[in-house]
């Protein structure tokens, strides 16, 4: 909201003032790996958002200041490989609808 206030533009997305996607708080980014099934994973997705943000041409620039979490998974890909049961829950399955409307 800053972001739009300040004049930022951002490209509309599909559900655009139908659905409100809340990733969550970047303080999951340095914590515990302690009950990461909070809130249909919560705390997961968070990383896994950033990791995929990451791993995009316009992230590439970012990764030197989020090294510690791409030590931590290495990829989107490594959370999954780590936590399987992740890739079942509906966060998720809207995040996997999120970014397919972001690369069209």
């Amino acid at each position: 909201m800053l972001a739009l206030g300040e004049g930022y533009r951002f490209r509309e997305i599909q559900g655009a003032g139908e659905q409100i996607f809340h990733i969550g708080g970047t303080s999951y980014l340095c914590g515990a790996e302690s009950n990461l099934e909070h809130w249909d994973y919560w705390p997961l997705s968070v990383m896994y958002f950033n990791l995929k943000l990451l791993e995009l041409p316009a992230g590439e620039r970012f990764r030197t200041r989020f090294e510690k979490l791409l030590r931590r998974f290495e990829s989107s890909d490594g959370v999954i490989d780590r936590f399987p049961e992740f890739a079942k829950s509906q966060r998720y399955a809207d995040m996997q609808t999120l970014f397919a409307q972001l690369e069209n």
